[in-house]
């Protein structure tokens, strides 16, 4: 990582040179890939999806058959056992060297691609791309699944195409104006998130010291932490929503106002849900099943997905469908976590066990400010720049 940040850092300097030392270049009255190929009447008003599509089809083909080879198999044997490869007489510097060279060559004929596509170049057109890659490789494998080589790139590809698809319906809605609620959101979660990774770390210092009873004490009393602050919060969300709004940049007119009003109503509702599912994620993780945590995070944000499209457009509810659809993944999120809370194989807590106690209330909240002030930074952070991008960006219908 610091390897890919220092080089990075490097290769804004070079980029800068690249392009006649200028922030941004304009290619519309340049020959690109796309003119030209337009030129030759093939695909019609398809012909740039066409080309794309090619270019990608046959990067994905010629990486496939490259990983096939000797030195291939070499570079994949590296990251999976990296001793081994040095005691089959393989340089694996060399072996990192070549992929690394592979993997710029593909992230430079991207780049050209898509500034071609775009015809305009702008030094900061890649800030954010690894997060990117990384979503749309999830989605991927999430779909496609894992397994041979084709199979990889094929999951890649298709990641990447419905990431796409996802952000474009997002852009073409009304969701984009309520994107500054987030922070409110982010609120809950700090809170959650602190209960839940203070009860994780109480949990195992007390399953340490073998005191099992302790543990699940901790769990229960998280548990009714975690309930009561999340109808707390969801009371002053309603009473000071018009305040909350104002206060996240969510007035800059009548129609942005609306919006957020309609979104921060429905979302508001789903806080407890949001919260409980949160605050039990690491607790699931403590009593030792991480892939139960991610399968019940997983199959709400899949059901999110699924009912966006189908609220917003289907049934034509707008902001309310997003609201609602978010709502309904996290009920489902929470459900499962209810269940495991009831089946719990080490610190399932007894009735008891729900009674409040200062002394493992205060610890679980010690051992979870770290996390809370990481969340909570991210808020205020946030707060800050959509206020300042409210007073002083564009002034534009909705901006």
């Amino acid at each position: 990582i610091l390897a890919g940040i220092v080089t990075n850092t490097g290769l804004y300097t070079v980029n800068l040179m690249a392009m006649g030392w200028k922030a941004n270049q304009s290619l519309l009255k340049q020959d690109t890939i796309f003119t030209l190929f337009r030129a030759t009447g093939i695909g019609g008003d398809w012909n740039p999806i066409l080309l794309s599509g090619g270019i990608t089809v046959l990067a994905g083909v010629l990486l496939v058959a490259f990983l096939g080879t000797r030195l291939g198999l070499s570079i994949r044997a590296t990251g999976d056992n990296r001793d081994m490869v040095r005691s089959s007489s393989i340089n694996p510097n060399f072996t990192i060297t070549i992929g690394l060279c592979v993997a710029n060559a593909l992230t430079g004929l991207s780049g050209a691609v898509v500034g071609q596509a775009q015809k305009t170049a702008d030094i900061n057109s890649g800030t954010g791309i690894v997060v990117i890659g990384l979503a749309c490789l999830i989605i991927g494998e999430t779909i496609v699944g894992r397994g041979s080589m084709f199979r990889g790139a094929v999951a890649v590809i298709v990641g990447s195409i419905l990431y796409r698809i996802i952000y474009a319906a997002a852009l073409s809605s009304r969701i984009i104006e309520a994107m500054k609620l987030l922070t409110a959101i982010l609120v809950a979660l700090a809170i959650a998130v602190m209960i839940g990774d203070g009860c994780c770390a109480f949990v195992s210092i007390s399953l340490g010291q073998n005191e099992v009873p302790k543990a699940k004490r901790s769990v229960g009393n998280a548990v009714v932490m975690c309930l009561v602050s999340s109808i707390v919060l969801t009371i002053l969300y309603l009473v000071f929503a018009d305040t909350i709004l104002a206060m996240f940049g969510g007035t800059v007119n009548a129609e942005t106002y609306h919006h957020s009003q309609e979104y921060f109503f429905y979302i508001t509702l789903g806080v407890p849900f949001y919260m409980f599912g949160q605050a039990m994620n690491p607790i699931i993780r403590a009593d030792g099943n991480p892939r139960f945590a991610m399968i019940s995070t997983l199959a709400g944000a899949a059901l999110n997905i699924i009912l966006d499209p189908i609220f917003i457009f289907g049934f034509r509810w707008g902001m309310m469908g997003a609201a609602v659809a978010t709502v309904i993944g996290q009920l489902v999120t929470a459900a499962l976590a209810v269940w495991y809370l009831l089946h719990m194989k080490i610190i399932r807590p007894e009735k008891g066990d729900y009674r409040l106690k200062g002394s493992i209330c205060g610890r679980t909240l010690t051992l979870g400010m770290t996390s809370f002030l990481s969340q909570i930074s991210l808020v205020a952070a946030m707060a800050a720049i959509n206020n300042m991008i409210r007073k002083y960006g564009a002034l534009d219908a909705v901006f």
